[in-house]
């Protein structure tokens, strides 16, 4: 069986998506369209000139690049991963040569879904299969088109760390850490004025917002204009996410739009206690007062009120980090690669 894959992602998180599928022994070639390409067994990746990829010409290349595969290389599964712009070519081109697509969503897709409902219902009803991130994504789906075999929640592949020596006190030199791609839907001017509400009780607070690109300028803007040089760190973009997040009391997520995010997961595997928007699929993992501090959307002062909570309050502290730790565990199986790939292998039958 072979597979044309359009996507985008950064290589980590494009391969804990992929890897179940690649590892299914049915599976004898998987065609990868992206802007960059990918060394993975089984991939054959396709890919615009790295100087081009920044032009809307790329686009045209990567469409080539498709066009070729269906003529040549007897696909048998066409897969988007993410709606704009690959879950749209992968609709455009199971139409085309007439073959069945499998459309995964993540981040913000089903939120631009629901605004844009008319314009993506097709897109939806035409698709053999649709991953979500979770059961709320999977719901609000299911009632635009009304057929809810047609959905299915794909987990990424993730294997908590070991557990480590505990970390003193001592040793948590940062406060909070927010970890987002600087893009406009992560909100990081809503944590930015969180930082600075806390301030206010607590002068010598200190936060670190690891990622990077998007709206960085804007927000180092932001950070100087409300005097937060001294409580704000920008630490860019990380290959060890772990030394960070073991050297912070907390994680906080300002996001207006999420699917299920890996920085939460990955931050509760670590039992660090997370304040979280109720947005996306974030509920199916995180209880509000169980496991984490779930918040209104945007809510600054309850963002706030709650991390303060936290920092002074040592039991809720205690209660959450473990109960975070112990969510994962129970987790395990489900992140697994072959508890994914068991629901790939019924998923492409």
């Amino acid at each position: 069986m072979k597979v044309l894959i359009f996507s985008g992602l950064k290589d980590k998180k494009l391969i804990s998506k992929i890897s179940p599928i690649i590892s299914l022994e049915k599976i004898e070639k998987a065609y990868l369209i992206r802007n960059s390409a990918l060394e993975y067994r089984k991939v054959r990746s396709l890919s615009p000139p790295f100087f081009l990829n920044f032009l809307v010409i790329s686009e045209f290349i990567k469409l080539f690049c498709g066009v070729y595969v269906c003529l040549f290389k007897k696909i048998d599964y066409i897969i988007g991963i993410f709606l704009r712009p690959h879950g749209i070519f992968a609709y455009i081109f199971g139409k085309i040569f007439r073959k069945p697509v499998i459309q995964l969503f993540v981040g913000n897709d089903v939120d631009f879904i629901e605004k844009h409902e008319r314009l993506f219902k097709n897109l939806l009803k035409s698709a053999e299969h649709i991953g979500v991130r979770g059961s709320r994504s999977k719901q609000r789906l299911s009632n635009i088109i009304k057929v809810k075999n047609k959905f299915f929640i794909h987990h990424n592949v993730y294997s908590p760390p070991a557990a480590n020596q505990e970390i003193s006190e001592e040793e948590k030199i940062l406060d909070i850490i927010c970890i987002a791609d600087f893009t406009k839907v992560k909100r990081m001017d809503v944590f930015l004025k969180v930082i600075s509400k806390i301030k206010q009780k607590y002068p010598g607070i200190k936060a670190t917002m690891v990622g990077g690109n998007g709206r960085k300028r804007r927000y180092e803007k932001m950070r100087r204009e409300m005097n937060l040089d001294e409580n704000v760190a920008f630490e860019g973009i990380v290959k060890d996410v772990y030394s960070h997040l073991t050297k912070s009391r907390m994680f906080m997520m300002t996001s207006e739009a999420e699917g299920l995010p890996m920085s939460l997961i990955e931050s509760m595997s670590v039992g660090l206690p997370c304040v979280v928007p109720d947005v996306g699929d974030i509920p199916d993992i995180a209880k509000d007062g169980q496991n984490a501090l779930v918040v209104k959307p945007l809510d600054v002062e309850g963002f706030a009120s709650r991390a303060i909570g936290l920092l002074e309050d040592r039991n809720l502290y205690e209660k959450i980090s473990q109960n975070a730790i112990a969510t994962i565990r129970q987790k395990e199986e489900e992140f697994s690669l072959q508890y994914n790939k068991e629901v790939w292998d019924d998923i492409l039958g």
